[in-house]
């Protein structure tokens, strides 16, 4: 996106110009949607195409990645603990012994709160995931958007011959 800094900045220029204060309106229209694309694709205020929020989108969603699997592990502990103490208290009712009963008994409570906890956090992980591949998703395809109207854009002005009138254009 780089190489279309050099006619953003010239386009930036020429609006400034009286060249471009005597220009007809269909020229006018067709350079200040040219800048209006460029401007968007290089974080204009109010932009949501640019490259950084396409950036941001790509960490949050590499974050969410990461805690999800994250949580996936702390789940499958909590799991593994809960088999372990329904196998234990298994154990203590074929004892018999009411201590390692109420024992047992506290410890499976414990781990069935523990893995219903465990459940519900990796429940939210799997959404934000899902989120965060949602926004990356659509701040890559209003990004191509952008690129794809400021191509036209130069396009057409190289076409109308308004390029002349912007030196910096030329080379599109």
């Amino acid at each position: 996106h780089e190489s279309l800094r050099p006619q953003f900045e010239a386009l930036s220029e020429y609006l400034k110009t009286d060249e471009f204060a005597q220009a007809d309106a269909a020229d006018k229209k067709t350079i200040i949607e040219a800048y209006e694309n460029l401007k968007s694709i290089f974080g204009g205020s109010g932009s949501k195409s640019s490259f950084r929020t396409l950036g941001d989108s790509i960490s949050r969603l590499n974050t969410a990645q990461t805690e999800l699997a994250r949580k996936q592990d702390q789940y499958t502990k909590a799991y593994d603990e809960l088999i372990k103490a329904q196998e234990d208290y298994t154990a203590a009712l074929k004892s018999g012994n009411e201590e390692a009963i109420q024992a047992a008994s506290m410890r499976l409570g414990v781990a069935q709160i523990a893995e219903s906890t465990s459940s519900q956090v990796l429940v939210d992980a799997q959404n934000e995931l899902e989120a965060a591949q949602d926004g990356a998703t659509n701040s890559a395809k209003t990004l191509k958007e952008a690129l794809t109207g400021a191509a036209e854009g130069l396009s057409q002005l190289a076409s109308n011959n308004i390029s002349t009138l912007i030196p910096t254009l030329q080379s599109t």
